[in-house]
C-alpha cells in the first residue's frame, strides 16, 4: 500500500500518477464518475473509490516483396552477352495489432465524515476485472493486501497497480471492487478503448515496428527505402556475358531481393528471381594442318603513325546447306622484317565463322578478343576470315618489305570442307585500335549485310576515307589492299 496525496474540501480534484498515467481522482459522496474516458470514482458512506485504465499496444507494419526478371532463361554462344531487366516489388499489406494491455491503478480513501469501516468488518481485499468481449477475468495485482483489515476509519490513502494483457483490440473496461468483512463490496468502473486519441491511450502508443524497410539485392546493392503506408517498384538491368567457348555449359546466375526493418535490421522478407544460363558449346572441330601464306608489300613507303590493315578472307567449298559448318582461324601470326633490320611477329586475334542454314544476313563482330562472323550457308563467295590493325613505329617501314608472311590453324567442324583463303593489307592514316569500331564488311556481296555496296569482304567501311597507297594498296577505293596468292587447307 502507499498514500496518496489529497487536496482537501468536497469536490476537489487529486491528481496521481499510476503506472506512468496521470489519473483524475474527482471527490465526492454516494456518486459514480466517468467523466474522463479512462477514470472513474465511486464515492459510497465512509470511503471513496478510484479505478483508471490506460492502454498499450503494437502496431506490425506488414511487408511483401517480388522479384521478376523478363529472362528468366538465356541460351548465349561464345562470346555472347545479353541484357537483362529486374524489377523489385515492395508492397505495404496494411498493419496488425497485438500485444494488447491495460494497466494502471485502484486507489481508496477513507472519509472523516462517513461510516467507519470498523462498522463494515473492515477492508478485507480488493481485486480488478477486466471485462472485454462478453468476458471477464482477474487482472494481475502488484500491491500487498495484508493488513487492511486493521486499517483506522479515516484518512486513509491506500492503491494498487494493475496490469492485464488481453486477447484482441476491442473497447472493455476495468472493474475495480473492495470487499468488506460483513461481506458487501464496493465498485467502480474505468473505460478503455484502442482508438488513436482515446485519453484511456497511453502517450506514445501504440508502439509502431516495421514502419521503415531497407530494401537491398545481392547483385544491384542497396535499392532505396520504403515508409508505410507506401509502396515502392524498384527496376535495374543487369549484363549477362560474355563467356569463352571453354565456360560453355549451364550456369544459374542467383539474384536475392531482402527487405529488412531500417531500426534493428531485422529481416522481413525476401525473394529471388535466378536467370539460367545456357552457353553453347562450340562444336567439336577438325583441325586441318597448318597453314601460310607468304607474300609482300608493293614499293610505296609507309609513314610512321599510319596504320596497316591486316585482313584475310576465305571461300571454302563442300558446306552443307542444311547444317551449321563452323570454321576457326587460331594461332595466328603476321611476321617480317623491315628493311632496317627490325623483325615484326604480330599476333592476330582468333576467328570463328559460322555458315548457318537459318542465317539471312551476313554479320561481322568483335568481342572477347576475337572475331565473329556468320553468313548463310547459300553464300558461296569471299567471307572475311581474320584481321588485325598494325600502327606503324616512328621513323615508318620503307617500301618493298619481302617475304610477309601469315600464318595460323584452320579447324572445321566438318572435315570434308575444302578451305581456299587469302591475305591483303591497305594503309590508312587515320584509325581505331579497337576492332570492334572498324565496322567490318562480312562479304563481298552487295546485298547481305548492313554495307551495301561493292566493297570487298574485310573492308573497314567506318575509316575508308583515310585510306592511302601502300603495304598491298594503291588507296582510292582498294579498302583493303590486293590479295595475295590463295593456300589451301582442309581436308
Amino acid at each position: 500500500m502507499r498514500a496518496i496525496p489529497r487536496l482537501s474540501g468536497r469536490g476537489a480534484l487529486c491528481l496521481v500518477l499510476l503506472s506512468s498515467a496521470l489519473v483524475v481522482l474527482l471527490a465526492g459522496t454516494g456518486t459514480a464518475r466517468a467523466d474522463v474516458t479512462c477514470c472513474s470514482t465511486f464515492s459510497a458512506d465512509g470511503i471513496e473509490l478510484d479505478v483508471s485504465a490506460h492502454t498499450s499496444y503494437t502496431l506490425t507494419n506488414n511487408w511483401a516483396i517480388h522479384k521478376s526478371v523478363d529472362q528468366p532463361s538465356l541460351t548465349l554462344a561464345p562470346g555472347q552477352s545479353a541484357t537483362v531487366n529486374y524489377t523489385v516489388q515492395v508492397s505495404y499489406l496494411g498493419s496488425t495489432g497485438s500485444n494488447w494491455a491495460v494497466q494502471d491503478g485502484v486507489a481508496a480513501h477513507t472519509v472523516v465524515s462517513g461510516t467507519p469501516i470498523s462498522n463494515r468488518g473492515g477492508i478485507q481485499s480488493y481485486d480488478v476485472r477486466i471485462n472485454q468481449d462478453s468476458s471477464s477475468f482477474a487482472a494481475t495485482l502488484f500491491c500487498n493486501q495484508s493488513g487492511l483489515s486493521s486499517l483506522p476509519d479515516y484518512g486513509t490513502d491506500f492503491f494498487c497497480r494493475y496490469e492485464a494483457s488481453l486477447p484482441s483490440g476491442d473497447p472493455g473496461s476495468a472493474t475495480g471492487t473492495i470487499h468488506f468483512g460483513d461481506g458487501s463490496s464496493l465498485s467502480t468502473t474505468a473505460p478503455f478503448a484502442f482508438v488513436p486519441g482515446d485519453p484511456s491511450l497511453l502517450p506514445g502508443q501504440p508502439t509502431e515496428v516495421n514502419q521503415t524497410v531497407d530494401v537491398s539485392d545481392s547483385l544491384q546493392g542497396p535499392l532505396g527505402i520504403v515508409t508505410a503506408p507506401n509502396s515502392q517498384t524498384f527496376t535495374y538491368q543487369r549484363t549477362i556475358g560474355p563467356y569463352t567457348a571453354a565456360q560453355c555449359g549451364d550456369y544459374t546466375i542467383p539474384n536475392i531481393a531482402t527487405i529488412a526493418d531500417d531500426h534493428t535490421g531485422a529481416v522481413l522478407g525476401s525473394d529471388g528471381a535466378s536467370v539460367a544460363v545456357h552457353v553453347t558449346c562450340p562444336p567439336q572441330l577438325h583441325v586441318c594442318a597448318g597453314t601460310s601464306i607468304t607474300s609482300n608489300f608493293n614499293g610505296t613507303a609507309i609513314a610512321g603513325g599510319n596504320t596497316i590493315w591486316f585482313n584475310s578472307v576465305l571461300k571454302p567449298s563442300g558446306i552443307s546447306t542444311s547444317s551449321p559448318t563452323t570454321l576457326t582461324f587460331t594461332n595466328q601470326t603476321i611476321s617480317f622484317t623491315a628493311k632496317s633490320g627490325v623483325s615484326y611477329t604480330l599476333p592476330v586475334p582468333d576467328s570463328t565463322i559460322t555458315y548457318s542454314p537459318t542465317a539471312t544476313t551476313a554479320t561481322t563482330t568483335f568481342s572477347g578478343g576475337q572475331w565473329t562472323t556468320t553468313v548463310p550457308s547459300s553464300y558461296g563467295g569471299n567471307v572475311f576470315l581474320a584481321g588485325l590493325p598494325f600502327t606503324v613505329p616512328a621513323g615508318g617501314l620503307a617500301g618493298g618489305i619481302n617475304p610477309v608472311v601469315w600464318s595460323g590453324t584452320i579447324s572445321t567442324s566438318n572435315p570434308a570442307v575444302t578451305v581456299n583463303w587469302q591475305w591483303a593489307a591497305a594503309v590508312y592514316t587515320a584509325f581505331n585500335g579497337d576492332p570492334a569500331a572498324l565496322n567490318v564488311k562480312p562479304v563481298d556481296a552487295n546485298n547481305l549485310s548492313a554495307y551495301a555496296n561493292s566493297d570487298h569482304a574485310g573492308t573497314p567501311e567506318a575509316y575508308k576515307s583515310f585510306v592511302v597507297g601502300g603495304a598491298r594498296g594503291g588507296g582510292g577505293s582498294n579498302f583493303t589492299g590486293s590479295y595475295s596468292g590463295t593456300g589451301h587447307t582442309c581436308p
